[in-house]
């Protein structure tokens, strides 16, 4: 019941969030090619508090989703999938269970400072798994990246967040340092404002 309910305030709020973030949304159409279809997840309307979070069911079996993220310090950035999202983390009778996706056309972007980027998979990295979806059990949500250094690794409600990059990183940030919320590493963990997952076609 709780999921329904979820979906049918963000069909309601549908335009209010489109126009909240339009300036990032209009960048992922032009990155993308693609068009703005629905709201799967909100942050403000959706629970994602550890053991009761509902982020996971929102977006399994979806395709072509950008996940866009707001921290304590105003930086939006995010990742974007093209591949259907048919694997997650779990545990399952006390057994952990690492299920990870593979995207070789995923990028990571940020629109720190006003400046849009984007920031594609390295040639040699693009046959790794690089989307960690989690079940309501763990304390991340979700990671872009390799599981020996996860790009972008977003806790649940109250757990902290952190991006990291090096020479390891699968994302080929261009040279950029910090490039997608101004810190990084596990040290600089910060809070998350808001998640919003929109559903492009």
């Amino acid at each position: 019941k709780r999921l329904e309910k979820e979906l049918i305030q963000l069909e309601e709020n549908k335009h209010q969030i489109i126009n909240e973030y339009q300036n990032e949304i209009y960048q992922l159409e032009e990155w993308t090619r693609l068009k703005t279809n629905t709201i799967l997840f909100d942050s403000d309307i959706c629970d994602w508090k550890p053991r009761t979070s509902t982020f996971d069911k929102h977006i399994l079996n979806k395709n072509q989703i950008g996940i866009l993220i707001e921290n304590e310090y105003g930086n939006r950035f995010g990742g974007f999938i093209y591949s259907t999202i048919d694997k997650y983390q779990t545990y399952n009778n006390e057994t952990f269970q690492r299920e990870s996706l593979n995207d070789s056309k995923s990028f990571l972007f940020t629109f720190k400072e006003n400046k849009p980027m984007k920031f594609e998979l390295k040639e040699d990295k693009k046959n790794e798994r690089i989307f960690h979806l989690c079940d309501c059990l763990m304390d991340p949500l979700f990671a872009f990246g390799n599981m020996s250094e996860y790009g972008i690794w977003i806790g649940k409600k109250d757990i902290k967040s952190y991006c990291r990059q090096s020479e390891n990183s699968n994302y080929d940030y261009k040279g950029n340092e910090n490039a997608l919320t101004g810190i990084t590493g596990i040290e600089n963990q910060f809070d998350i404002k808001r998640i919003i997952v929109i559903q492009f076609n």
